[in-house]
């Protein structure tokens, strides 16, 4: 007893403070499969009081007087020291990032870029596909939407601007449902795919059926991110992509962003944005700024503040189209008022308001990227606290005969994918395709022997016969050296 008292207390100091509650509830599998697409690691169960953890006061914003000037035309530099920070530690972060294959990362502090790198052929100017990073510049669309006063609240009902969606069921999802992802729209395996093949992305969201309550499912759904193009469509007469040029990129200072569209034209607000580093740093200083640029109040400060706290008690780390580090247990070497848009393949734009911090990481997928490790090392070049555990997980993926799963390309696919990884030095390799009952499809490498480096090897949907393989679910095992990898992708048909 008294041993198990003695871990409580540890527990307790180390976990959650003094305040920490004994009771804990598991996050959903859903929460924890969403987390592992746009690779951001969540603790498999939360304090049951980790909401009211989170409703600690936000620091309050820079005065103006104390700030940078604006970066709407470019960021002003400066050096780490001038900045509170420490070059060594901050190099040491770059040194993180640029060995799980990044190619450009910015850092701001106090308004200032303090720091950039970038990989061969990048620089400041180098544009890239942020993915899902989109998806919080569609929650900054509704907000100022909301605060023009044409979508009355969160709790306004979606249908009130989607003819389509007149009926019980699709009439109780609000525009609040649509930002905190439990909607209650139809998913499965195929929900995406089909999605992604549409012509028109937003009819084919549109049209999806019911299949939860709204409210009581959490489930990370790119089509019921998609719904709001159509909402912004008919409430500007505008197109999202053309609404955020005029009315955010242009007032920020975002010349050369893009937003890409479907084959019908409609904007993909679930994707689409590609901006270089330092542009998607302004996004991310416009939400440390409480939504505030020069003059203007460009998406209210409290819109910023309801949108990076946790919007619903069933994903606890996600805020309207936002992933937070509520309580700081999802990144614990990070403060715990820190939130990121995130996307597919590691980019990110980080903020940090207690530290006056912004930070973006574009580049190549790394699976072994950890957020944690990099932005700890970043936070630690202000407060001076090295991160054990950053480098406790930097130490792993160093290990010499290691593999680094950078996973299928496309996944899902239709009839070709790639599955791609990463060896850190020479070894044999194996890599096998099962079915979901477990039977082995296919084997395409039988223990030979590869160079260190990156590999991508061809898998063409067919068994061993060569006969086409059915549509479904399909997993791959990855053995090299001392190390064995998995990974799931689909067949569309």
């Amino acid at each position: 007893m008294a041993c198990r008292g003695i871990c409580l207390f540890v527990l307790t100091i180390l976990v959650c403070g003094s305040s920490f509650a004994a009771d804990t509830v598991p996050l959903a599998p859903e929460v924890l499969q969403a987390a592992r697409e746009v690779n951001f690691s969540l603790p498999g169960r939360v304090p049951a009081d980790i909401i009211q953890r989170a409703a600690s006061t936000r620091p309050r914003p820079a005065a103006v007087e104390d700030m940078a000037p604006w970066p709407t035309g470019d960021w002003t530099p400066s050096t780490p020291e001038e900045q509170g920070m420490s070059t060594a530690l901050l190099t040491d972060a770059f040194r993180y990032a640029f060995s799980h294959r990044a190619k450009s990362v910015v850092v701001i502090r106090n308004g200032y870029l303090v720091g950039e790198h970038y990989g061969p052929a990048w620089d400041a100017a180098t544009r890239q596909q942020a993915y899902s990073v989109s998806k919080s510049f569609t929650s900054c669309l509704l907000g100022m939407l909301m605060d023009d006063g044409v979508i009355a609240g969160v709790d306004e009902p979606a249908a009130t601007f989607i003819s389509e969606w007149n009926d019980p069921e699709h009439g109780a999802v609000t525009i609040g449902h649509l930002l905190s992802m439990d909607s209650g729209l139809q998913y499965n395996l195929f929900t995406d795919p089909l999605l992604f093949a549409s012509r028109d992305q937003s009819a084919y969201a549109v049209g999806l059926p019911m299949q939860h309550t709204p409210g009581t499912q959490w489930v990370y759904h790119n089509a019921a991110c998609q719904v709001p193009s159509r909402i912004i469509l008919n409430v500007t007469g505008m197109q999202p992509g053309v609404f955020a040029a005029r009315r955010l990129a242009a007032v920020i200072g975002m010349p050369t962003a893009t937003w890409e569209t479907d084959r019908a034209g409609n904007t993909l607000t679930y994707m689409g944005v590609i901006a270089s580093a330092r542009e998607l740093a302004k996004f991310g200083y416009l939400f440390l700024r409480q939504g505030r640029w020069e003059d203007r109040q460009v998406v209210s400060a409290d819109y910023v503040d309801r949108a990076t706290r946790p919007s619903q008690a069933l994903n606890p780390f996600y805020g309207y189209l936002w992933w937070l580090n509520t309580a700081g247990l999802a990144m614990p070497d990070v403060p715990a008022d820190a939130y990121a848009a995130m996307g597919f393949q590691e980019k990110r734009i980080y903020v940090v308001p207690s530290l006056d911090l912004v930070a973006v990481r574009l580049g190549d997928p790394a699976p072994a990227w950890d957020d944690n490790a990099f932005l700890g090392r970043v936070c630690a070049a202000v407060t001076g606290k090295i991160a054990p555990r950053a480098e406790v997980a930097a130490a792993k993926v160093r290990t010499p005969e290691g593999v680094e799963l950078i996973g299928a390309v496309p996944n899902p696919f239709n009839p070709r994918t790639r599955i791609a990884f990463n060896l850190q030095q020479a070894a044999p390799v194996s890599l096998e395709v099962f079915d979901v009952r477990g039977r082995r499809v296919a084997t395409l490498l039988a223990g030979d022997i590869l160079d260190a480096g990156e590999h991508r090897i061809t898998w063409n949907g067919r068994g061993p016969a060569g006969r086409p393989a059915p549509a479904g679910t399909y997993f791959y095992r990855l053995q090299a050296a001392a190390s064995t990898l998995t990974g799931r992708m689909a067949l569309v048909e």
